[in-house]
């Protein structure tokens, strides 16, 4: 029984006649549309062409930002070279003035041992007479 009216309902569909009038009264609700089709084509194509330009001038500002602070990251690198370099310089120029101090002390402590010497003998000489 079911499958009947699936039937009736399926033959109906496809051997009814055409709507006739067809709805006639949308196509008004269209009429704007088919007006100002060229305009709507005309001022839809300026905002993207708008939107194009807008992103490629963002596009462009990113890219200048990017090489500025890539050439801030090579200036930086350099000067970290340079204060390397310097760092350097200053450990060996250190190394080199502990040296000689170190030549300074022991010479220092030379000179001290001598004069204890010789006071030691001054002083002896000095309670034996």
């Amino acid at each position: 029984m079911h499958k009947r009216r699936v039937l009736r309902a399926c033959l109906h569909k496809f051997t009814a006649s055409p709507h006739l009038t067809g709805d006639i009264d949308h196509q008004t609700d269209l009429r704007p549309l088919l007006l100002f089709r060229q305009a709507v084509a005309l001022f839809g194509r300026g905002k993207a062409a708008l939107e194009l330009s807008e992103n490629q001038r963002r596009l462009a500002e990113k890219e200048q930002q990017v090489d500025a602070l890539r050439e801030q990251g090579i200036k930086k690198g350099e000067a970290v070279k340079l204060a390397k370099a310097e760092q350097q310089r200053l450990r060996d120029e250190l190394a080199v003035e502990n040296q000689q101090l170190e030549t300074l002390i022991q010479q220092w402590q030379g000179l001290q041992r001598e004069l204890a010497l010789t006071f030691d003998a001054g002083y002896s000489a000095a309670l034996d007479a």
